[in-house]
C-alpha cells in the first residue's frame, strides 16, 4: 500500500528546488476541505463536496479511455493541461514518454491532493513537469517560460487539455483566462521574431553603416552611471498626454524626463525640455520628427538612439548629444561592443524608455501618455502629434480588441499593434520590478499589469522632490584610441562573419540541390505512387543529409548567433510546420514513409530559403560597409589610420 505522506514529502522536497514559491504555499497548506479523494479499485476519484459531483464517476473507465486518447500525442514533446485531477494520467504520460508537461492548476487544494497520490518528484527535479497556479499565472513570466529551447516551434500544436472534464465547468473563467494567456504569450514570441526579413536586413545595413559614429560617440555603459535625479518621468504620446502637460512643465526641473521621439515637438510646443529623447525606428521618417525643431533646443537634449536607425537622422541632430546603442539581437553580441550598450528588448519606443530608466538605476519611473488604446472620441494620439490626433495610418477597419481599462473599471479598445506594445511593456515592468517602482499615471487608456496606478498629481507629491533641482546629464567622451580599438575589432569580426557566411551558404545550397532533385521526381506524382519511387535506403540517405545539415544550424556559432537571428522572420514559419510534421504519429509503414517524404519536401524549400537568406545578408553587409567608408566624415578619419 502506498505511503501517501511519504509521497507528498518527496514531491515537496523536489518542489523546493523547482518552484520555491509553490513549495512555500503547499508547506503552509494544512488539509483539504472542499475536495475529497475517494478510492475506487486501483484509482482515486475526487468528490467536490460543494456541488456533490465526482470528477470522473467511473474512474477506471475514464483513466483507460484517457490513456488511449493521449496515445495520439506521444510524438509531441510538450503538452499543456488545465488541472492535475488525480494526477494519474499525467504520471503515466511522464513515465511512458519523454514529454515535458505543463500543468496550470486553479485550486491549491487539488494540487495538494494530487501530490499525495502520485510521486512526481523525479519529473519536478528534471523540469519535465512544470506546475503553475492559475490565479498567479502572468503574461511576462509566461513569455520567458515559453521562450525556452525550441518550445515555441510547437505553438501550432498547442492545446490546453483538461485534467478532468469537470474542470471546465467548475473553473470556467480561470480556464478561459489561462488559455488566452498561453495563446497571447505564444503569439507575442512569434510576432517578436519579426514578420519581414526586409526589416531585419534594413536594420543590419544601417547598423553596419553607423558603426564608425557609434564607436566614436559616448559609451552607453558610461552614460548610464550619471543620472540626475531619483525619479524619472516617461512621456509617450497617447491622447491623455495633453492634460498632463501643465503639471509636467511645472515640475520639469525636479525630475528626469525621458520622452519618445514623437513626443519631442509636443514638449517643445509647451516649453518643456526633456533630458533624454529615445528613438528606435529604422525608417527615414524618424528624421522628420526632429528636422524643424531649433538646434538650440535640441542641443539641450541627449538623444539615445538604436544603432539601426537610418543615416538621414544624423544631419537633423548635427551638434547634438547623440548616443547610439545596440538592440538585444543575438547577432549584435558578435561585434564585441558591450560598452556601447544593449537596449530595448521590446518592440516600442516606450519599452526603450522604460528599460533605459531601469539601467540608469532610477528608483521610480512615472509613466504618462501611455494609453495604448483608442480614446472615447476615437483619437489615437495627443494634440500636436506629427501624425495628427487620429493617425490615418491606423486603419478604421483594423480589428479592435477589448482589454481592461486604466484603473481596472470597464474596458477600452486597442488593436493588435498596441496590444503587442502593451505586452512588451508588461514584460519590461515585470523584469525590473525588484529594482524600480513603475507608476502608471496616464489616467486613461489601458491598464498595464504590474504598474502602480496613481494620478499624475499624486505620483509627483509622493515621488518628486521639489526642493532640489536636477543638473544637466553628463556625457563621458570616448578617447580616439579606444574608439579606434573597437572599430578595428569590429572590422575583423565582420571579415570573419562574411567568410563563415560564404561557407554556410554553399553548404545549404548543396543540400537544397540534392533534395530538389528528389522532390522534382516526386512532386507531379500522386501520393500513393510517391511511395514506390525511392527505396528505403535512398530515403534514409536523404534523411541523414537533412540531419547533418540541421546539425550545422545547431552547432555553428555564426549561423546560430548571426545568420539565423537575421533570418528568423523568414524561417520560423518553416520550423513551425516542421514541428507539426515531426509530431505526426504514423500508424503503418506507409504512413511512416509519407512522413519521411513530407520531411524531405519541406526541407528542400527550407534550405533553399536559408541559402538565399545568407546570400542576402552577405550582400547587405558588403554594401553597407562600402557606403560607410565612402561617406565617412573627415572628423572620423582617424579610425582608418594605421
Amino acid at each position: 500500500m502506498k505511503n501517501y505522506e511519504a509521497i507528498y514529502e518527496k514531491n515537496l522536497n523536489a518542489l523546493r528546488i523547482a518552484n520555491f514559491q509553490l513549495w512555500k504555499q503547499l508547506s503552509d497548506f494544512q488539509e483539504n476541505s472542499r475536495f475529497e479523494p475517494t478510492p475506487q479499485n486501483e484509482y482515486f476519484d475526487i468528490l467536490d463536496t460543494l456541488t456533490n459531483q465526482f470528477f470522473y464517476n467511473d474512474v477506471s473507465s475514464v483513466m483507460e479511455k484517457n490513456l488511449r486518447f493521449f496515445n495520439q500525442y506521444t510524438e509531441q514533446p510538450f503538452l499543456y493541461f488545465f488541472g492535475i485531477g488525480n494526477g494519474y494520467i499525467i504520471k503515466q504520460l511522464l513515465d511512458q514518454t519523454k514529454q515535458t508537461i505543463t500543468v496550470t492548476e486553479p485550486s491549491l487544494e487539488l494540487l495538494f491532493i494530487a501530490l499525495h497520490l502520485e510521486d512526481f518528484s523525479t519529473f519536478l527535479q528534471d523540469r519535465r513537469l512544470q506546475l503553475f497556479l492559475a490565479d498567479e499565472l502572468e503574461f511576462a513570466p509566461l513569455v520567458s517560460y515559453l521562450n525556452q529551447d525550441v518550445r515555441i516551434y510547437y505553438a501550432r500544436l498547442y492545446n490546453l487539455h483538461l485534467g478532468a472534464p469537470i474542470y471546465q465547468a467548475l473553473f470556467e473563467e480561470a480556464y478561459i483566462k489561462t488559455n488566452k494567456l498561453f495563446v497571447d504569450a505564444m503569439e507575442f514570441i512569434i510576432t517578436n521574431s519579426g514578420n519581414d526579413i526586409k526589416d531585419a536586413l534594413m536594420g543590419l545595413e544601417h547598423h553596419i553603416y553607423n558603426i564608425p559614429r557609434m564607436v566614436a560617440g559616448t559609451q552607453f555603459q558610461e552614460f548610464i552611471k550619471h543620472k540626475n535625479a531619483d525619479t524619472v518621468i516617461m512621456v509617450s504620446t497617447g491622447p491623455s498626454l495633453t492634460k498632463q502637460l501643465p503639471l509636467l512643465k511645472e515640475i520639469q526641473n525636479h525630475a528626469t524626463i525621458i520622452c519618445a521621439d514623437s513626443a519631442l515637438r509636443i514638449l517643445y510646443a509647451h516649453d518643456i525640455t526633456p533630458d533624454i529623447c529615445v528613438s528606435l525606428e529604422r525608417i527615414p521618417y524618424v528624421a522628420e520628427l526632429f528636422i524643424d525643431l531649433p538646434s538650440s533646443y535640441k542641443q539641450k537634449v541627449v538623444f539615445v538612439r538604436a544603432s539601426l536607425e537610418h543615416k538621414s537622422v544624423f544631419p537633423t541632430l548635427e551638434g547634438c548629444k547623440d548616443i547610439l546603442v545596440l538592440r538585444p539581437y543575438k547577432y549584435n553580441t558578435l561585434f564585441g561592443l558591450e560598452p556601447y550598450g544593449i537596449l530595448c528588448s521590446g518592440t516600442s519606443v516606450a519599452n526603450m524608455a522604460h528599460e533605459l530608466s531601469a539601467f540608469m538605476d532610477y528608483k521610480t519611473c512615472i509613466i504618462i501618455g501611455q494609453d495604448l488604446a483608442y480614446a472615447s472620441d476615437g483619437n489615437t494620439h495627443s494634440k500636436g502629434h506629427i501624425l495628427g490626433e487620429k493617425d490615418s495610418s491606423i486603419s478604421e477597419k483594423e480589428e479592435k480588441i477589448q482589454i481592461p481599462a486604466y484603473g481596472g473599471e470597464g474596458i477600452v479598445y486597442t488593436n493588435r499593434t498596441w496590444q503587442l506594445f502593451r505586452n512588451g511593456l508588461i514584460q519590461t515592468v515585470d523584469a525590473t520590478k525588484n529594482r524600480m517602482l513603475t507608476i502608471n499615471a496616464t489616467e486613461g487608456g489601458a491598464r498595464i499589469d504590474g504598474t502602480k496606478e496613481l494620478s499624475f498629481k499624486e505620483a509627483i507629491e509622493l515621488y518628486v522632490t521639489k526642493s532640489t533641482c536636477k543638473t544637466p546629464l553628463k556625457l563621458p567622451k570616448t578617447s580616439k584610441k579606444e574608439a579606434k580599438k573597437y572599430y578595428t575589432l569590429v572590422c575583423e569580426q565582420i571579415d570573419t562573419i562574411l567568410k563563415e557566411g560564404e561557407v554556410l551558404q554553399k553548404k545549404f545550397e548543396e543540400a537544397f540541390l540534392t533534395l530538389a532533385k528528389t522532390c522534382k521526381k516526386l512532386e507531379k506524382l500522386p501520393e500513393k505512387k510517391q511511395l514506390k519511387v525511392f527505396s528505403e535506403k535512398k530515403i534514409i540517405k536523404l534523411l541523414n543529409l537533412i540531419s547533418n545539415t540541421r546539425g550545422i544550424m545547431e552547432e555553428n556559432l555564426y549561423f546560430k548567433k548571426f545568420y539565423w537571428e537575421l533570418m528568423q522572420s523568414l524561417v520560423v514559419h518553416y520550423e513551425l510546420e516542421l514541428a507539426r510534421i515531426k509530431c505526426i504519429k504514423p500508424n503503418s509503414q506507409e504512413d511512416n514513409t509519407l512522413k519521411a517524404l513530407n520531411w524531405i519536401f519541406n526541407h528542400s524549400h527550407y534550405f533553399y530559403t536559408i541559402a538565399g537568406g545568407i546570400d542576402n545578408v552577405i550582400f547587405t553587409i558588403k554594401k553597407a560597409r562600402e557606403e560607410s567608408l565612402e561617406e565617412l566624415p573627415k572628423s572620423l578619419g582617424f579610425l582608418l589610420k594605421r
